[in-house]
């Protein structure tokens, strides 16, 4: 998909802040931490907060629900975009070509707004734009990159900090972005943030005492720096691991999945892809960039028993199939 890149408009400029993201420049009124800012300049996606609601986006896409049974959004697409509605989080017009996104705080607190826009909402626009994503945690080691493909749940977040105790350096917590380079796969830097349930925050041995309440998640938002070390590089995908915890009791094994499995496996874990159902062009493209995907990058699916007291030998077993780190880098 052709980008199409915005000027910066004249005035006010001082009001907005401009950040880096998955290689693109993002302009917005509303903070974003965890997010690299950057020089003014050319932009490719523009955030701005919006005194009136967005109208009616048409038709429902996909409707989340708690446990619980209570909403956590509903997405909507009309002629011209997409409309997000977090009863937590505001409302948030997303236009058909992820260039624009406007936010309609109505009740809801700014820092929710900032998590949600740094993630979720962000990497749909992203997607919209063409970006290709996994939906994956990613970290660096010695020049280069790995990513833990796993549902939103399954425990990458906390298996990312236990990495990061052992001298790995943080990309991204929730989206894996690759682009490539003369053919070689490149996993893009991302948040610094990353979210963690509560109880996974006493498991890790860094200082999180900083950690930050998301409301519509119930989860704690945690500098990757207060973890490890935060890497600003693009580097060479070496392996994406599949995580499938059990709470059986199974023995841990680590099998490389090929063929069809291989990329089975990543078209599942794209990034959003329940909510691109409408976008036949992107799932086109999605799947074509998945199929060279998988024939370039090893893919393996890590199956274990769910435990705390099992993570350092899960980190073992993953770091150990990536077999000896690449020289230089980050």
């Amino acid at each position: 998909m052709t980008s199409t890149i915005l000027k910066p408009r004249s005035g006010s400029l001082s009001e907005r802040t401009f950040y880096r993201l998955f290689g693109r420049v993002v302009r917005s009124d509303i903070a974003l931490p965890g997010l690299a800012t950057c020089a003014p300049g050319r932009c490719d996606i523009e955030i701005r907060r919006s005194v009136e609601p967005p109208d009616d986006a048409g038709e429902t896409v996909y409707e989340l629900f708690t446990s619980t049974g209570k909403l956590s959004y509903v997405l909507t697409q009309g002629q011209d975009g997409y409309v997000w509605a977090y009863p937590k989080g505001g409302t948030f017009y997303v236009a058909a070509d992820g260039s624009l996104i406007k936010w309609h705080p109505a009740s809801a607190d700014a820092s929710d707004a900032s998590a949600l826009l740094g993630g979720p909402v962000l990497g749909f626009a992203m997607q919209l734009r063409g970006q290709l994503g996994l939906h994956g945690a990613c970290l660096g080691r010695e020049g280069a990159s790995f990513g833990l493909l796993a549902p939103s749940g399954f425990g990458k977040s906390t298996l990312s900090a236990i990495l990061l105790e052992r001298e790995c350096r943080h990309l991204s917590d929730d989206v894996l972005a690759i682009n490539w380079r003369n053919g070689v796969p490149f996993a893009l830097p991302g948040s610094r943030q990353v979210r963690l349930w509560p109880d996974s925050l006493g498991r890790v041995s860094s200082v999180t005492r900083n950690s930050q309440f998301v409301s519509w998640l119930d989860k704690r938002s945690v500098d990757s720096a207060s973890l490890g070390t935060v890497c600003a590089d693009a580097l060479p995908l070496k392996g994406l691991f599949v995580l499938n915890p059990r709470l059986d009791p199974v023995s841990l094994s680590l099998i490389r999945l090929t063929g069809l499995d291989a990329l089975t496996a990543l078209i599942a874990h794209t990034y959003h892809g329940h909510l691109l159902s409408q976008e036949q062009a992107l799932q086109v493209a999605h799947f074509d960039a998945f199929q060279k995907l998988a024939k370039v990058v090893p893919v393996f699916a890590i199956t274990y028993q769910r435990s705390f007291e099992l993570l350092p030998q899960i980190a073992d077993s993953v770091l150990g199939a990536l077999g000896s780190p690449a020289e230089g880098g980050c």
